[in-house]
């Protein structure tokens, strides 16, 4: 089995997203950015333009007429759905080959279910920002120790349930990283923004965050365990952690907001109906 020296020197090994979805997704968080600007970037990959015109025209949107230009179904899905769509479909395809013990429907659920909680969490918080993606993509470091080495995984995931301690401390015993390590280290391999790298990598553990990102990671955590809390999908995990005080308190969150959380989660789990259907996980 690898050891960790070996692990991290195969995450640096890993091959790079397309230069379109870096590209994509650096676009897509400036400010000045413009529809034809996005339309030319996309239009240079054929499998990416029949996704997003699969996904607007998918039954969710309910439009009167079939869409097929790009530039429409941009103004019609916004920014913010189509970076969430380029990011799951490449990284979807990464990790779409392994062992076929490992449910991936189950994980893509849990990851879209804790981005869908987060949209909501950060709605009642009354912060702006891109945290479906955020939610989305914060256990990417599980993803990539499985498909390092699937048989450590599932030692990993043995582990954590016969000693009845979280997944999280199961991966440290056997890789000696946990998944948000290794999810940190691919965020820089594939050029993630800043905050985004800092959800994968510090998603349990909010309060060690840097200041001006303790806000954000702390709506990830609270979106992850309301995911959990609802059995929405499966990471793995076998246990749900404690709620950091300090996060709720930093947020203002009570059991009353909690509370709203999940209804909302549980309302607006439909949104996730087209991508998951993309991914062909439907």
């Amino acid at each position: 089995m690898p050891t960790i020296d070996t692990l991290l020197e195969r995450i640096n090994d890993l091959p790079t997203l397309p230069a379109v979805a870096i590209e994509l997704t650096a676009m897509l968080d400036e400010p000045e950015t413009r529809i034809k600007d996005v339309e030319a970037i996309v239009k240079q990959d054929l499998s990416l333009s029949a996704k997003m015109l699969k996904l607007v025209n998918s039954a969710f949107y309910c439009l009167p007429t079939e869409v097929q230009s790009i530039s429409h179904a941009i103004n019609i899905l916004g920014f913010n759905s189509v970076k969430s769509m380029v990011l799951s479909t490449f990284v979807f395809d990464f990790f779409s080959a392994g062992s076929s013990r490992f449910d991936l429907a189950a994980f893509w659920m849990h990851s879209m279910s804790c981005g869908v909680a987060a949209e909501q969490a950060a709605s009642i918080a009354g912060r702006k920002g891109d945290f479906f993606v955020f939610g989305l993509l914060h256990d990417l470091g599980r993803l990539l120790l499985r498909q390092l080495s699937p048989a450590q995984f599932e030692e990993a995931v043995k582990i954590s349930r016969e000693d009845r301690i979280s997944l999280t401390a199961a991966e440290k015993q056997v890789f000696g990283i946990s998944h948000m390590e290794a999810g940190m280290r691919l965020a820089e391999r594939w050029r993630f923004s800043p905050e985004l790298t800092e959800c994968l990598s510090r998603h349990h553990l909010p309060m060690d965050s840097p200041i001006d990102k303790r806000d954000l990671v702390s709506l990830i955590h609270v979106a992850d365990v309301v995911s959990l809390s609802l059995a929405l999908g499966d990471s793995n995990e076998n246990r749900i952690e404690l709620l950091s005080q300090e996060a709720l308190d930093l947020l203002g969150f009570d059991q009353a907001k909690l509370g709203r959380i999940m209804d909302m989660t549980l309302d607006n789990l439909k949104s996730c109906g087209p991508m998951f259907s993309l991914l062909g996980l439907a």
